[in-house]
């Protein structure tokens, strides 16, 4: 959660409730509040290069502890193992209010101890709300890019999906998107829909009735509400890789030049959210174009929180392609001390080739803008 003073925000996990206004909290600290003479490790840009790239910041947990009134609230903060968001379990990336964390600083607060204090995965009778709303929002996030990822190349697509979701989930996107929306950057609003159903009676009768659904909707078809809608869900939010999926000869694929994205920017582009109140479904619509990535800024201008490669050899990844004497070869191994990579033929058989590293950049490069 976090808690005004006047000297910023506080970050804090609820401890113990002492009456219904009062609660204890035990203090978290970004980098720029710890002790200046705390030695903290540096963040490994090898490990963690998406982390390292982004704006996504590290909180330190404290012995200290705070009391605060439980008025002064202001939104839920997710503070998540940094192992967790690498693994890609969950996908925190360009969200305002999520964090990580490494260490403790112990009670001389000039000593560390590694620390993984937060785990939403621990299973309780009765998950708190926080838990909760973050849980909803990793199941939006997955449907959607599971609308938008390894998709055909047409210039244009429309898909939907229904899932049941939270109403406290959908009320916390309503507030987080429109609580900055003077210029109505963002469509919005409710509506009744009149539809049959039938009633199975317990006297095994049947009946046709005619109920009132009502509605809550939310439509993101600008770059301005977009932008709101991955401050709440991620960077990654209407972008897709419409690649072959990874299988175990390929376990991973990269987006490199000449690949195709799916992007919801565009003219006839966007996300639309249509919440049931009555059975708790959303519906999710999202309409987007190709995009052919013949430059690193096809991506970067679109995911701000990514890493953008500024050198040509960086594109060179383990499953890109290449001609080579006319020969298409695709890059199994890159020997970077020898600045060498260990090339196969994709289209027939024949024994592996080494190619200076240099020259598979410039190939690459010319492959993916053919």
């Amino acid at each position: 959660m976090i808690h005004p003073q006047a000297e910023g925000n506080v970050i804090g996990k609820i401890m113990r409730v002492e009456t219904e206004d009062i609660i204890h909290l035990h203090i978290f600290k970004k980098a720029g509040e710890v002790n200046r003479h705390l030695q903290v490790p540096r963040l490994n840009t090898h490990d963690y290069p998406l982390i390292a790239q982004s704006s996504m910041q590290e909180l330190f947990e404290t012995v200290e502890a705070l009391q605060i009134n439980r008025s002064n609230i202001i939104d839920f903060v997710f503070v998540l193992p940094l192992q967790l968001i690498v693994d890609g379990k969950y996908r925190c990336i360009g969200i305002s209010n999520a964090y990580f964390i490494r260490f403790q600083i112990l009670t001389d607060g000039n000593s560390l101890l590694p620390t993984s204090v937060i785990d939403c995965t621990t299973s309780e009778v009765i998950l708190p709300l926080s838990r909760r709303i973050f849980n909803s929002l990793q199941d939006l996030s997955a449907l959607l890019a599971k609308l938008m990822w390894h998709n055909p190349h047409r210039a244009s697509t429309k898909k939907s999906q229904r899932i049941h979701f939270s109403n406290e989930c959908f009320s916390y996107i309503e507030h987080r998107v429109l609580r900055h929306n003077d210029q109505d950057v963002i469509e919005h609003g409710v509506f009744n829909r009149k539809c049959r159903e039938v009633v199975y009676g317990e006297d095994l009768s049947m009946a046709s009735v005619q109920r009132s659904k009502r509605i809550r909707f939310l439509r993101f078809l600008t770059a301005a509400s977009l932008s709101e809608l991955r401050c709440v869900i991620g960077a990654t939010t209407g972008v897709g890789l419409s690649q072959m999926k990874p299988s175990k000869t390929r376990p991973l694929v990269y987006c490199r030049i000449g690949c195709v994205l799916t992007s919801v920017e565009g003219d006839d582009g966007g996300i639309e959210m249509y919440f049931n109140e009555t059975n708790n479904t959303l519906i999710v619509k999202v309409r987007f174009r190709k995009v052919v990535c013949n430059v690193s800024g096809d991506v970067t201008s679109r995911m701000q929180h990514v890493m953008a490669r500024s050198s040509t050899a960086a594109m060179v990844e383990v499953g890109s392609w290449f001609y080579y004497q006319n020969e298409l070869m695709e890059v199994i191994h890159i020997l970077e001390q020898r600045k060498v990579v260990l090339c196969a033929y994709v289209e027939k058989e024949g024994d592996e080739v080494e190619i200076m590293l240099g020259e598979v950049a410039e190939l690459v490069a010319r492959f993916g803008s053919d």
